[in-house]
């Protein structure tokens, strides 16, 4: 076909254009488009926020940098100071040098650490060495962000350790205590740690996450947060820092993150703080705690508050408000946390006190839950006295014999057992008696061992429940053989089998002890004489291997501890417990748990026992020495110096018996004659200001010499005196303290004097006659082969290189 005669079609526009050759026209993204009102705009697309590094990512090189602080840090805490003060003070002086360096690679990167995996246990590290100013700084630039960080995984936890250190650093402020290096003009206007306290509870700051909202759960029952709540509760309030010991604060997987880390304490060796009766803090604290409670009971509800207690994060946080509640007096006001979850008793009993209440089902399931049944437990220990009445005759009294044997109830039983009074308390012992089989049968002794520490507190139906509970194991109390075996098995996991009279000897292989029965002969020797004789005779007719099997196990050798601790039991029963292992000790502490029982054995002996202990170790001198344990309390005998010198020996222990507790030292000032056990030559002595600690048939080394040596006695004398008339417990303090470290050599050398011609005296040639012959009356006058070898060594002279010549 011509191509005249051809027909083209449409060309097709091409509608891919080169973005980089043409740029489209300024503002056309913001343009509304067509069909829509001018005054919507578009929705502008962000990146989502990572919640796991709300601050951002921290960079690998201040990783590594702080990983070689953590190393650093760690390597200190392992070695501690050593050396003497300057020593120290160098090593001091290094360590806040590049302590401070960490702390300024540190600023501006805070928040930024304390959220990363990785940085955030280092500075939970650093905090314990942080000095007061430090950690004011380190608060005030985290204090823009307390919310954040407290509902992050690991900020949190940098929280809890941060407040927890600042307990310390508030008791100094409210003394008057600051750093020096707060007069620097850097430092003028930087805000004490009481007034960043005061920020977070009254600033606002704290109260924008302590309700919930829309989009997040509140503080209180918030995962991480809610932890941190509860460790600034605990800061405002005293008081409430028992909750520290009876309650851990932080949880459990926290608790178990945090062993692993090793030891977190301060690299310097600061001094210790003076230890106060209790910790002070400003007075506007308890105004701020009120705040905060007064908040809570406003915005919660009753039912929500009963919700919070099956909650998991919440109880704990519900525990530590009800303490506080307590503290501040606000237990018995109507419409209080405590009167929300006891369902309105407390109101009740305010208005009508004479009527009961009814039962409620929720309390009924409080009892039995996991979770809530703490929180009840907590509410028992606070409430008022007519109110635990009003719950005991309701919840409790006739019912012991199915909730004493809950698996849950149970412990609920127990701390109630503890609020029983006088009047009610013979009546849950007899109704004891008949579940106290059964309890022993499924291991739960928990309200057992209750209900005797009750009635050795109230001094109450003491000789009903040892009858009971030696009845329900088939034991008589008059012969009770084989009853700390019985009780100790009580609650073993691993199962033991018993022998034909019932009782699992402790030597043997089954014999596995139990925490709770342990617990539970513990409280049995808290109990008045003659009602805690019964575990003493049943250790007394024990063997002695099964002695000293007893005392060889890390749970069963508290009982023996109980035993010689305890301030009920006699000296004369103890005196026993002691001389049951007389023959027994090198075996008993050769271990590592019985080493610790001979040495407070060894402790809660006089000089005539430990002399016995002493004499009886004699033959086994070498197989102790060689011992890994037993050499350690070997030394402590010193069994070289009691056979050369037992006179010095024995004085030795009656000096270290002097240092007794500060109680017991007070009881003794006020008696003017002290009388010392009959030991050798020893006689009665009446404590004076000439009483240099000599008595009479000893020799103790420290006789009068030169001049010089009897005005230095004399200052000691002056200052003994002045120490006696303090009422302190220096008395003698230098003098008997030069005598006290000497060693077995010292001793050996105490005895020779020489004259400033580095010739032998004899003692008696530098002695007062009158002093000399007292003292050296009913010895043996002869001289020994060993004084003569020592004589022989001091008469060497000083100066062997004979005279000089002269020159030229």
């Amino acid at each position: 076909m011509p191509r005249e005669n051809r027909k083209r079609g449409k060309r097709k526009k091409n509608l891919v254009q080169d973005d980089f050759n043409e740029d489209p026209p300024i503002g056309l993204e913001d343009q509304p488009s067509p069909g829509e009102p001018s005054w919507i705009e578009q929705s502008h697309i962000s990146e989502p926020l990572n919640l796991d590094a709300p601050f951002g990512l921290c960079d690998p090189d201040v990783k590594a940098y702080f990983r070689s602080v953590e190393n650093q840090m760690k390597e200190w805490q392992e070695l501690g100071i050593e050396g003497d003060d300057v020593a120290g003070e160098d090593q001091n002086l290094e360590r806040r040098m590049f302590f401070s360096a960490a702390l300024t690679e540190m600023q501006g990167k805070e928040c930024l650490l304390a959220t990363d995996p990785d940085c955030a246990v280092i500075l939970e590290r650093m905090v314990h060495s942080m000095d007061d100013l430090a950690r004011r700084i380190f608060l005030n630039s985290l204090i823009g962000s307390i919310v954040e960080l407290a509902k992050h995984r690991f900020g949190s936890h940098v929280l809890e350790t941060l407040l927890e250190s600042a307990a310390a650093t508030i008791n100094r402020e409210t003394r008057g205590i600051f750093p020096a290096a707060q007069s620097l003009p850097q430092f003028a206007g930087q805000p004490t740690m009481s007034d960043l306290i005061g920020q977070l509870c009254q600033a606002g700051i704290l109260q924008l996450g302590l309700f919930r909202t829309k989009f997040s759960p509140s503080l209180v029952n918030e995962k991480f947060a809610s932890h941190v709540l509860q460790r600034l509760i605990v800061l405002l309030i005293p008081p409430l820092d028992v909750l520290q010991e009876k309650q851990n604060l932080r949880s459990k997987r926290s608790a178990g993150y945090k062993s692993k880390q090793g030891p977190l304490k301060s690299v310097f060796d600061a001094a210790p703080d003076v230890q106060q009766v209790e910790r002070q803090t400003p007075s506007k604290f308890s105004s701020s705690a009120q705040g905060i409670l007064r908040r809570i009971r406003e915005k919660f509800s009753a039912s929500e508050v009963r919700a919070l207690a099956a909650d998991k994060v919440a109880c704990p946080t519900l525990r530590v408000l009800v303490a506080l509640e307590s503290a501040l007096g606000w237990t018995n006001q109507q419409d209080s946390l405590m009167d929300y979850i006891l369902v309105g008793m407390i109101r009740q009993n305010g208005t009508s006190p004479v009527s009961m209440s009814s039962e409620s089902d929720y309390l009924a399931t409080l009892l039995r839950d996991a979770t809530a049944s703490h929180l009840l437990e907590t509410v028992i220990q606070h409430m008022p006295d007519d109110v635990f009445s009003q719950l005991w005759h309701i919840y409790f009294r006739g019912k012991l014999n199915r909730l004493a044997i809950h698996p849950v109830a149970n412990f609920v039983v127990a701390n109630a057992f503890e609020r029983l009074n006088k009047n009610d308390f013979p009546a849950a012992v007899q109704e004891m008696d008949k579940v106290l089989a059964k309890s022993f049968k499924q291991h739960r002794i928990g309200p057992v061992t209750s209900l005797v520490k009750r009635a050795g507190a109230i001094n109450t139906a003491e000789e009903e429940v040892v009858n009971e509970i030696c009845a329900s194991l088939g034991i008589d109390s008059n012969d009770p053989t084989g009853l700390i075996g019985r009780i100790l098995e009580i609650g073993d996991v691993m199962g033991t089998a018993e022998s034909s009279n019932g009782d699992v000897e402790p030597n043997t292989a089954e014999f596995h002890p139990s925490v709770q029965g342990a617990l539970l002969l513990q409280s049995m020797l808290l109990l008045s004489s003659p009602h805690n004789e019964v575990v003493i005779k049943s250790f007394e007719r024990m063997s002695k291997q099964a002695k000293v099997a007893l005392a060889h196990d890390a749970t069963s050798s508290r009982v023996i501890d109980a035993m010689l601790d305890s301030p009920v039991v006699t000296r004369k029963t103890k005196r026993s417990v002691i001389m049951a292992y007389i023959g027994q000790y090198e075996q008993l502490v050769n271990d590592r748990i019985g080493s610790r029982v001979g040495d407070r054995c060894w402790m809660n002996s006089d000089p005539y026992l430990k002399e016995k202990i002493a004499r009886s170790l004699i033959p086994h001198q070498q197989s102790l020495a060689s011992s890994y344990y037993g050499k350690f309390f070997a030394k402590k005998l010193q069994l070289s110096l009691l056979l050369r010198k037992p006179d010095e020996w024995r004085l030795a222990q009656i000096r270290s018996d002097e240092k007794k507790p500060q109680s017991e030292a007070a009881q003794n000032r006020n008696n003017d004659v002290v009388e010392t056990p009959n030991v050798g030559n020893m006689v009665t002595r009446r404590e004076g200001k000439e009483g240099g600690g000599v008595v009479p048939g000893f020799s103790s080394g420290a006789k009068r010499g030169s001049k010089r040596d009897r005005d230095d006695d004399d200052q000691e004398g002056k200052i003994t005196e002045t120490s006696d008339t303090t009422g302190l417990n220096t008395k003698r303090g230098k003098k008997r303290k030069r005598e006290e470290n000497l060693n077995e050599i010292d001793v050996l050398f105490s005895g020779v004097k020489e004259n400033r011609f580095s010739k032998l005296v004899p003692p008696s040639s530098y002695s007062d006659p009158v002093t000399s012959g007292k003292q050296m009356e009913g010895k043996d006058s002869s001289v020994s082969d060993l004084d003569l070898v020592l004589r022989a060594i001091k008469s060497v002279p000083k100066n062997d290189s004979g005279r000089r010549r002269r020159k030229g």
